[in-house]
């Protein structure tokens, strides 16, 4: 229980430290209009260029155990409208890479998975917490071949800057609420940075093409500032040797204020 507790608290930690955002409980979809939040027209854009936190859900008539499972959604750009699914638990995170196909403002398609890192999961909770989400997404047992629960609708509430929430629905009227973490801008985005080796082992580098001076800051699941750069060149090296192994995220920042999150693994 402690290890589930203090799972729960660093994720909260993590995401407030970015977001200063509403708390809305557990509530269902067609609650969030009572909220006094402003429904806006979908955009491909939104769903497209931003990275997701999974804030709430309902899957087979069960809330989703958040105790238990952390899940984070992040355009991968493997191909053409592709996401990378990350979720688990500090020490053992399991993702998934698929493209979105046929999206319109309202929907959009799953193919079946690109890429698939499992981990061993022992715990009993841990393994009902994960299936359970993987089931709202796709047929199980679950591996690179399974039937996508196809089509899903998305909904974009607007809360106001920066709030995002992103309600994804399937056709089992299962739904998962999933807000933004970071938000780009056309000229300021995932694509103007790349991470690599991830896993990296002592030197990080980070690879700039937005044009701008940026600040880089390196954050701990716990959401503790660790490390604060200025990136002005197009390359950047970053000693990341001292870290211990897990997850850890990348803040980068332009003049304008304008925010990009990017994930790295410390071997």
């Amino acid at each position: 229980m402690k290890t589930i507790f203090n799972l729960k608290k660093n994720l909260i930690k993590l995401f407030t430290l970015f977001c200063l955002l509403p708390s809305f409980g557990s509530l269902a979809p067609d609650v969030f209009q009572g909220l006094g939040q402003r429904v806006n027209a979908q955009t491909t854009e939104i769903l497209l260029n931003s990275e997701w936190t999974l804030h709430d859900a309902e899957v087979d008539g069960t809330s989703l155990p958040l105790t238990v499972l952390g899940a984070f959604l992040y355009p991968d750009h493997f191909g053409e409208y592709s996401f990378e699914f990350y979720y688990g638990t500090p020490t053992c995170y399991e993702s998934f890479k698929v493209n979105f196909t046929d999206v319109t403002e309202t929907s959009f398609n799953l193919s079946t998975i690109n890429e698939y890192v499992s981990c061993n999961y022992t715990d009993p909770d841990e393994i009902a917490a994960v299936e359970l989400y993987l089931s709202f997404y796709y047929e199980l047992p679950f591996d690179a071949n399974s039937t996508p629960k196809n089509p899903f609708t998305y909904e974009w509430v607007d809360g106001g800057f920066p709030v995002e929430d992103l309600i994804i629905t399937n056709p089992e009227g299962d739904w998962l609420l999933y807000r933004t973490a970071f938000l780009s801008t056309p000229t300021f985005h995932q694509n103007s940075f790349a991470l690599y080796p991830n896993p990296v082992n002592e030197t990080l580098q980070i690879n700039n093409t937005s044009n701008q001076v940026v600040a880089a800051s390196l954050y701990d699941l716990n959401g503790k500032l660790l490390q604060s750069h200025s990136l002005e060149n197009s390359v950047s090296p970053i000693n990341v040797s001292a870290l211990k192994h897990g997850l850890y995220f990348v803040v980068l920042v332009n003049e304008q204020g304008d925010r990009v999150g990017k994930k790295f693994i410390k071997n």
